[in-house]
């Protein structure tokens, strides 16, 4: 247990052994302990905000790599015949994602090892209101010289996926029928803000995140882009299963980012099996709300402003090797028979993390806290 001097309440790390049975070869895994820096070791780097500005439309013919649109399988186009003015958009980070959707309906990317994952910022009509709010809010800050002139624009939404899932506006009656002229609304709605996040891992406990922003037209498909950027990260902490929490600098703001083991147990099929599982995270977000990822990682940014503080928790369960001192199974058990066994015989105990920002008056900088704890007995079953 360590206590980080400064901060309005104490880290509490918990180790706790992640792994597989001991039996048969298989060393359990155990999670390290990581001490967290400060705020001044974090590496800097800075991410742009979500874009303010949509075009009207983008052509067919406009891609940018990395994007990969596909309509509507030919099914669910037949099932949507009642709604004529209605379509649909699906968006992949990777080809052969696309290709998989568009063959069987499967585009998961829990068979994908790239950590890459998709968020959809909102619609240009939305985005064009904030633009509205945003003027409205720097006049009021001009004419109070009290007020923060520089205020934060908005950050991104914390939730992103392996796949994003657009309802396009075809600009169409009941009967079917295409309007002479499309509404500007429509077209605003039919056009989005998106971006694509893809982690590296490095050594010694650094990473990066590589970002690339987009201007989507959900009705023809086409991509334009806004922006590319790349995040430095350090490793601030390594929990049960391998779940590892990463920290940068962006002015007095801290970027977390908390990524799903890519090895939790040592037998190939077990570890493969448990990624698989783990690599759906969600976490409750300082104002209350909710954040998630189902590709391997989920992002947020931390603000402190003296005197106050924000945190985000994340829920989950370690797997625990078992007590069952007996794990053979039958003759010429296949790899992944014997994984879903071990797991069926493992035990799960829920735990929370929780990553706060705190700032005092006396505080130069933020102070960076992670508590780590169980929430609940543990369970067996799988």
């Amino acid at each position: 247990m360590r206590r980080t001097t400064g901060m309005a309440w104490a880290a509490l790390l918990c180790a706790a052994a992640v792994a597989a049975p001991a039996a048969g070869g298989v060393t359990p895994v155990m999670p390290k302990m990581g001490a967290v820096p400060a705020f001044a070791s974090l590496p800097e780097g800075h991410v742009a905000p979500l874009p303010r500005a949509p075009p009207a439309h983008i052509a067919a013919t406009e891609k940018v790599d990395g994007f990969f649109p596909t309509k509507m399988r030919p099914e669910m186009a037949r099932a949507m015949s009642t709604r004529p003015g209605v379509s649909f958009t699906y968006l992949f980070a990777q080809e052969k994602q696309a290709k998989a959707f568009m063959a069987s309906g499967n585009g998961s990317g829990n068979e994908c090892p790239v950590d890459t994952c998709l968020t959809d910022g909102g619609d240009g009509a939305t985005l064009s209101r904030a633009a509205t709010a945003d003027a409205d809010a720097d006049a009021d800050a001009d004419a109070d010289a009290d007020a923060d002139a520089d205020a934060e624009p908005g950050d991104w939404p914390a939730s992103c996926s392996s796949m994003l899932s657009f309802q396009v506006d075809l600009g169409q009656d009941a009967s079917g029928v295409a309007a002479a002229k499309p509404r500007l609304d429509a077209r605003a709605q039919n056009v989005h803000a998106v971006r694509s996040q893809r982690l590296v891992i490095g050594e010694d406990g650094h990473a990066s995140l590589s970002v690339t922003d987009v201007w989507l037209d959900t009705r023809t498909r086409g991509a334009r882009l806004i922006g590319r950027s790349t995040l430095p990260l350090s490793r601030v902490f390594v929990g049960p299963n391998g779940l590892e929490v990463y920290g940068a600098r962006d002015g007095n703001a801290v970027h977390v980012l908390m990524h799903a083991g890519d090895h939790p147990a040592d037998d190939p099929a077990l570890s493969e099996l448990l990624r698989a599982r783990l690599r759906a995270l969600a976490v409750t977000l300082p104002d209350g709300s909710g954040g998630s990822g189902d590709c391997g990682h989920v992002g947020f940014t931390l603000r402190a402003a003296p005197g106050e503080g924000q945190m985000v928790t994340l829920r989950s369960a370690a797997f625990l090797p078992s007590l069952d001192a007996d794990h053979g199974g039958p003759d010429g058990e296949s790899d992944d028979a014997r994984a879903e066994r071990w797991v069926e015989a493992m035990r799960q105990r829920p735990f929370q993390l929780s990553v706060s920002a705190t700032s005092s008056t006396a505080d130069a900088s933020p102070v960076l806290s992670i508590a780590l704890g169980w929430t609940g007995r543990e369970r067996t079953g799988g």
